[in-house]
């Protein structure tokens, strides 16, 4: 699996447990961030603010910090 299809397979992941965990103030949206500093470490341009725009049932409460 090359780098491109681990972060594929990853952002799924990212977002469901953002869905199931992330409205807990002890895991808010720390998925996200996870996802975040993985595409960092790879070198891979930040795709984040894509996701919050994709799907913001999940994150609306943190719509404006990716504006």
């Amino acid at each position: 699996m090359n780098t491109i299809e681990f972060v594929d397979k990853l952002r799924p992941l990212v977002i469901d447990y953002d869905k199931r965990c992330g409205e807990y103030p002890e895991s808010e949206f720390e998925g996200l961030a996870f996802f975040a500093y993985v595409l960092y470490a790879l070198g891979i341009e930040d795709t984040t603010a894509n996701i919050v725009n994709f799907h913001p049932e999940i994150y609306k409460r943190k719509l404006h910090y990716y504006e």
